[in-house]
């Protein structure tokens, strides 16, 4: 599994199709069901983790307290973002 916020969101909705297959049996549904829930929680955390992150970047940065280019773990976030400047993902 790969740690972006990108392949986050690629599973979340490969769980959607699994959780809306038309072929799915009662027992398979039920396992699908206990699956997404725990997948829901864990993404929540993680997107609630990406959040607080973000929040500090902003207020470091707005604050003059430190410079963008600088923080790792936000580059963490935004890598492979062909919207970012090359120098921010370094």
């Amino acid at each position: 599994m790969k740690n972006k916020l990108t392949n986050l969101n690629d599973t979340l909705f490969e769980q959607l199709e699994r959780l809306t297959a038309d072929d799915l049996k009662p027992d398979q549904l039920e396992i699908e069901m206990k699956r997404t829930a725990a997948v829901v929680q864990l993404a929540a955390k993680i997107v609630d983790n990406s959040r607080l992150q973000l929040d500090s970047w902003r207020f470091l940065v707005d604050n003059g307290g430190v410079d963008a280019s600088k923080l790792q773990g936000m580059r963490q976030l935004v890598a492979g973002d062909p919207n970012i400047p090359t120098d921010a993902r370094k």
